[in-house]
């Protein structure tokens, strides 16, 4: 799942055509495995004789840029442990140039998450497995890696990966449309996803397996789901209070739960003191804590004295969540205990504590059609102009999906 946070694109739609055959890979399993389990995670304290290993991993030594190896990589994996897997834990594939793959860098072609595992149980994934279209042509390999978050305590974390040689060739294209907008949208239209009237905020009782405690969660029980609870695709979720500092040092603390995909889904921490026209992002969490309520503190003397806005948003993209099954969850996060200097403690026992839930605002389109200035030479600027100085094109720009915000201030 490839995502650029800035986009500028003219219109050009490609047929793939096949150039070379497929054939099959024989599995190789080898035994580095991934970095050792975590053992701050209390909850998979009872999973120690649980075992998943790779039983067979096949695919296509050859494959074109974009094309999706679904329908020829096989994969079947197993709990070979006499103990179940309670809890959810991943399976990716991974295009690498290492064998066996990197902590970092390799490209994820695709994956699923799963949820309990019964022993001598085998599972197979029929996830979609897609070969970039940006992939440079050369020899890589097809990394499978189970548990991939390391999110099970197993016998043997030796046996959670396997690596197929596969061979990337450039496909062969031809244009079948071309639209440079210069005259205008050309029948297209942009459809604004930014719009998000449903509040998934509330404030509830959750019990922790200890204590009952009152909390507010970003989530939903939504039974049209893959997964009833948890968060869903394309989620901008506010929750907004307005405080008054001191003078002199001032602070802000809280109590969080999170968990939601690493690296794409976020919750953020953010001040303002002008109603959020403006504002300085404290703190942003992506993966989960575990199941564990986590203690953060942040300074905000530089707002001393006046009136600011605390707010807690939770962001997510337009895929894997509970939504469509990919990560599971049981919801994006949950706050308690909001202390901010000059103000009592935000326990939420009986009601919100005056913590509002707030829509975000329609930005009138993910995408809008822009006039934007030719590229300077030596960038090669075909996409945007035709080349001749001085010359402005029209073209399609999708705004930035961290800051919400378009690239320039053309409207």
């Amino acid at each position: 799942m490839l995502r650029s946070s800035l986009l500028n694109l003219s219109l050009l739609i490609i047929l793939v055509l096949p150039v070379t055959a497929h054939a099959k890979n024989k599995l190789e399993v080898f035994g580095d495995g991934p970095p050792a389990p975590r053992t701050d995670l209390l909850a998979k304290a009872a999973q120690e004789v649980a075992n998943l290993e790779v039983a067979w991993f096949s695919g296509p030594s050859t494959a074109l840029q974009g094309d999706n190896l679904a329908d020829q990589v096989e994969i079947v994996f197993s709990n070979a442990g006499p103990d179940s897997i309670l809890g959810i834990f991943s399976v990716f594939v991974f295009l690498s140039d290492t064998l066996g793959g990197r902590p970092a860098g390799d490209i994820r072609m695709g994956g699923s998450t799963f949820r309990d595992m019964a022993a001598g149980l085998d599972t197979l994934d029929v996830s979609q497995q897609l070969v970039p279209l940006t992939t440079p042509p050369g020899d890589y390999f097809l990394v499978l890696k189970l548990d991939f978050r390391d999110e099970i305590v197993e016998t043997d974390e030796t046996d959670n990966i396997a690596s197929l040689p596969l061979t990337v060739f450039a496909s062969a294209r031809r244009t079948v449309y071309y639209e440079d907008f210069q005259d205008g949208p050309a029948g297209w239209t942009a459809r604004d996803l930014t719009a998000q009237t449903d509040t998934f905020l509330n404030r509830i009782d959750y019990f922790d397996g200890v204590d009952t405690m009152g909390v507010w969660w970003c989530g939903d029980d939504n039974t049209d789901w893959v997964d009833p609870m948890g968060y869903g695709n394309n989620w901008d979720q506010r929750l907004e209070k307005t405080f008054t500092l001191p003078t002199g040092p001032c602070s802000l603390s809280y109590v969080i739960q999170y968990d939601s995909e690493l690296s794409y889904d976020f919750t953020y921490v953010e001040i303002s003191n002008n109603g959020f026209t403006t504002y300085e992002t404290l703190a942003s969490y992506d993966d989960h804590t575990g199941g564990d309520f986590l203690s953060y503190s942040h300074d905000i003397s530089a707002y001393a004295g006046g009136q600011v806005q605390i707010r807690f948003r939770f962001n997510s993209d337009s895929s894997w969540s509970d939504e469509d099954g990919s990560y599971l969850s049981d919801g994006a996060f949950r706050l308690d205990e909001v202390t901010v200097t000059g103000s009592d403690t935000d326990f939420f026992e009986t009601d919100g504590d005056d913590w509002i839930p707030t829509p975000a605002l329609p930005m009138g389109g993910e995408f809008r059609l822009e006039k934007v200035p030719y590229c300077p030479i030596p960038f090669d600027c075909d996409q945007y102009s035709n080349g001749d100085p001085g010359v402005f094109c029209n073209t399609w720009v999708a705004y930035d999906p961290v800051t919400l915000e378009f690239p320039d201030s053309t409207p």
